[in-house]
């Protein structure tokens, strides 16, 4: 096994999590507190030129060029043939929010937050992330906000004419960074999920629309009798097998092509849907979910694994990525249990309890 496979994780107890969540919340508030409003208002508004700047440094790659030393923005703009002026002042921003290090001399390190930046961080990384959510495809799809808000219908829609999921068949290069953001998502909630849900009870996992098997292979290094069903389109799958190499774990999974709105294997004890419901409107939620409940036994198990959000959470980051959501998918959004629950009973499941993870929420539900 890859001496970069993951450590199981210390799960710390709900009510540190929440205290800790709570503290910092508190903090930023007292912060607040010692500035004019208007201040710290124009703090938000600039948010945008903060999100850009970190595209431009994921997208070049500045953190791995500036490594465990430290770097002049001209230096930095040499390697990558770019223009030092404006590199400097770029990354002298990045330093201002806390991205980055610069020092008298004009020279940037990077911090506990830019090492997320680096690709050599392995688990840690999420720079594919970074680099798309920022890019020129998602700021296109802004410029669409306000219709958004007429109509609630998608930014990304309107703005580019096409939905989010037919521009990356159109666009490759791009499709391919967004899977590597979400599969550097996964990796760094799943140690949690396989720890916190008792999977060594069951025989076998199917994992919907899994990927390249982030989440299912970290299920299966840590419960050892467990078996895996990969479900997904046949070019992912292709790109599934490096991975489930270095977990040690390619032996124990069985690789299915093919398209949830169509039909899912079958024959599984657990169904995994990781972050799928929330990318849809409740008529495609609910193919999908009746598509998985055609292929299973009465009591069979259904994990939705996303972050949920109450009608009046504001549990950073919930709200934030449920606009994502509207602005970028046709009609997904992140669900309350409520509404899960409804789009569960209608598609023949039995909501059974919500756990949840430092990282994100598991939903189980049974086939009734």
């Amino acid at each position: 096994m890859s001496s970069s496979t993951p450590k199981r994780p210390r799960i710390p107890p709900p009510f540190v999590l929440r205290a800790v969540i709570g503290l910092r919340r508190a903090l930023l508030d007292v912060a607040d507190l010692l500035v004019p409003p208007e201040v710290a208002l124009l703090e938000r508004a600039t948010g945008m030129v903060a999100a850009i700047g970190l595209h431009v440094a994921a997208r070049l790659g500045i953190a791995d060029a500036i490594g465990d030393g430290a770097r002049t923005a001209e230096e930095l703009a040499r390697d990558v043939g770019a223009n030092a002026d404006a590199h400097h002042r770029v990354l002298r921003q990045l330093a201002g929010v806390g991205v980055l290090d610069i020092d008298a001399e004009g020279r940037f390190s990077n911090t506990r937050l830019s090492s997320t930046l680096r690709s050599q961080e392995g688990s840690h990384s999420i720079r594919s992330f970074v680099t798309f959510i920022a890019g020129p495809a998602a700021i296109k799809a802004w410029t669409a906000f306000d219709r958004t808000m007429v109509t609630g219908e998608s930014s990304f829609d309107a703005a580019h004419g096409k939905t989010i999921w037919e521009h990356f068949t159109e666009h490759a290069g791009e499709g391919a960074t967004f899977a590597q953001g979400m599969t550097d998502l996964t990796r760094l909630s799943a140690p949690f999920v396989a720890a916190m849900y008792p999977f060594g009870e069951l025989r076998a996992v199917c994992d919907v629309a899994g990927g390249r098997g982030t989440l299912l292979a970290e299920i299966l290094v840590q419960h050892p009798s467990v078996r895996g069903v990969l479900f997904d389109a046949d070019y992912v799958l292709e790109r599934a097998t490096p991975l489930l190499e270095e977990r040690g774990v390619l032996d124990r999974v069985e690789r299915v092509p093919g398209n949830f709105f169509e039909k899912v294997p079958e024959g599984c004890d657990a169904y995994v849907l990781k972050d799928i419901v929330h990318d849809w409107d409740d008529e495609r939620g609910k193919a999908i979910l009746g598509n998985c409940r055609a292929a299973m036994q009465p009591g069979a198990k259904l994990l939705i694994v996303e972050l949920l959000l109450e009608e009046n959470q504001t549990t950073a980051p919930r709200p934030a990525l449920d606009v994502l959501m509207m602005v970028m998918t046709t009609g997904g959004r992140q669900r309350s249990v409520t509404q899960l629950r409804a789009l569960l009973e209608e598609s023949g499941f039995r909501l059974e309890r919500v756990i949840p993870t430092p990282a994100i929420d598991i939903v189980e539900a049974v086939a009734i």
